[in-house]
């Protein structure tokens, strides 16, 4: 066996699916085996432009870096509508945004993957890393924040978190009451 070593794995690959085929009692033909991958590529094929688009979001991102205004959101949003509502590309999105330190573009990654209702175990990092202070685990201890909020003078935080505490709590009438 004499050959580049991707020769000699392509031959080996080769005798491998020959040797099972013939236990199956069925013969590789020369012409069989570029039917079969042209077969597997016909099927790949829609994975394979998903993750090409997924890539291109990346790239778009990583090119605006360093625009700044008007071209940045641009720029922003063509990765967004790259992405599209495809969970994946969108948590490619967020999580390439967050290593940019640009939370605002990752929110709103986070956002739509949200309304997609898929790749919840992303959403929850996703979701934690964006907006990093930390979840009341009670209704009490969320109205309790949301008045603390208030008598800073962070009315609009405060309103933020009591719909959020709303959506979590849809059921608490203590809750609804107080706020």
């Amino acid at each position: 066996m004499e050959g580049r070593p991707s020769e000699r794995r392509l031959s080996i690959m080769r005798d491998v699916l020959t040797s099972l085929l013939g236990m199956l009692g069925l013969t590789l033909e020369p012409w069989m085996a570029p039917a079969i991958a042209l077969c597997v590529m016909v099927v790949m094929l829609p994975f394979i432009l998903r993750n090409m688009s997924t890539s291109r979001a990346r790239r778009v991102l990583g090119r605006a870096r360093f625009l700044h205004g008007e071209d940045r959101r641009a720029m922003e949003q063509q990765a967004l509508n790259l992405a599209g509502a495809r969970p994946m590309g969108l948590v490619a999105v967020a999580e390439e945004a967050l290593k940019q330190n640009r939370r605002g573009l990752a929110a709103q990654a986070v956002d739509r993957l949200q309304a997609t209702g898929k790749q919840r175990i992303h959403l929850r990092r996703l979701r934690a890393a964006v907006d990093p202070t930390p979840l009341p685990h009670s209704a009490f201890e969320a109205a309790a924040l949301i008045d603390r909020l208030r008598e800073q003078g962070l009315g609009d935080e405060a309103e933020r978190r009591r719909m959020a505490a709303r959506r979590r709590w849809p059921r608490d009438e203590a809750f609804q009451e107080r706020t």
